[in-house]
């Protein structure tokens, strides 16, 4: 496991002893903001396939809470969640035994398999005290790799640098870049939604 990968295993380990199965338990202000953003990682699906049957991976998964909403929602989701705290994990697989939920890190994910659509929700968002340099290179190699177990599209979600300030743990992205990014280096097929009330942005990516 990469040293950034371990900072924050342990970091979002702390998180969820304090707050178990919460949105406080995954480092979200509420569950308010947590359930928009849920719907922001499910919207990847385009509406003429929310009556299929789509397989998912969820990286930084937590307890499973993507898939209670979907389940909520009534989507039919062939769902896999992968994250690095073991608690969080196995949180999942009580809850849902119809599910898959793997402990690790998802450079070393080898699933045997593609899936539909692969989401991150929050996980490019919190840098601790990881340089920014760093984790930007950090998110590319993620980015990279959700594209590559995907093989119709992905789904993430990172602080947007249109703000009027800044918190030293987070990391922050500007998103005319990291279209640049995406459509040099793995598709010209993006969507980029920056339009709702919260700090950062969405990016879809599709096939």
């Amino acid at each position: 496991m990469d040293a950034i990968n371990e900072t924050l295993g342990r970091y979002y380990t702390k998180r969820f002893a304090e707050h178990g199965a919460s949105a406080r338990g995954v480092d979200w202000h509420n569950a308010e903001s947590l359930l928009l953003h849920y719907d922001k990682m499910l919207a990847v699906i385009p509406p003429d396939e929310a009556g299929q049957r789509i397989s998912l991976l969820d990286i930084g998964c937590g307890y499973g809470g993507l898939l209670d909403r979907a389940k909520e929602r009534g989507l039919d989701i062939d769902y896999a969640g992968i994250d690095l705290v073991d608690e969080m994990t196995a949180h999942g697989r009580r809850k849902h035994p119809d599910a898959q939920f793997v402990s690790g890190d998802v450079f070393t994910f080898a699933p045997g398999r593609d899936f539909d659509y692969v989401v991150a929700n929050g996980v490019l968002t919190e840098k601790l005290d990881v340089s920014i340099g760093e984790f930007g290179r950090f998110a590319r190699r993620m980015i990279r790799r959700m594209f590559e177990l995907a093989s119709r599209g992905i789904a993430f979600n990172m602080m947007t640098t249109y703000v009027n300030f800044t918190a030293p743990n987070l990391y922050y992205q500007n998103p005319g870049e990291i279209i640049s990014f995406c459509a040099a280096e793995l598709s010209t097929k993006w969507i980029l939604d920056h339009g709702y009330d919260y700090y950062d942005f969405t990016m879809y990516l599709y096939r």
